[in-house]
């Protein structure tokens, strides 16, 4: 293939290795596979980094909205649904039932997060 320039040089593209930067970049045949590639890494990068965003733990220093179900991390390693609600006596707690019932406090709380990331 041959491509005129303005200058109405003539560039012979079968000869990549004669051919300028410029003209290189506009190959396809060539920056294509760059272009893939780079692609291929941002989406791996961006997908790990929402996997790693999802999987997060916030600290109950940071409490959730109220009366959404959260997913709560214990002090001895387990886990558990649960609420996070306002209570007119008791204060700010978490429970696992959507009603602030003393029965239905959890104790022991040490991070959360969303179920569903929206």
């Amino acid at each position: 293939m041959v491509v005129y320039l303005d200058t109405e040089q003539e560039i012979d593209l079968k000869n990549k290795s004669m051919m300028t930067i410029d003209l290189a970049a506009k190959d396809p045949s060539i920056n294509r596979g760059l272009l893939m590639s780079t692609t291929i890494k941002i989406a791996e990068v961006s997908f790990k980094a929402g996997v790693e965003f999802a999987q997060r733990w916030i600290s109950v220093e940071d409490p959730p909205k109220y009366g959404i179900e959260i997913f709560v991390k214990f002090s001895n390693g387990t886990h558990s649904s649960a609420y996070y609600l306002k209570h007119k006596y008791r204060g700010d707690s978490f429970y696992n039932y959507p009603e602030p019932d003393i029965e239905f406090i959890l104790k022991d709380v040490i991070s959360w997060r969303p179920i569903e990331i929206k």
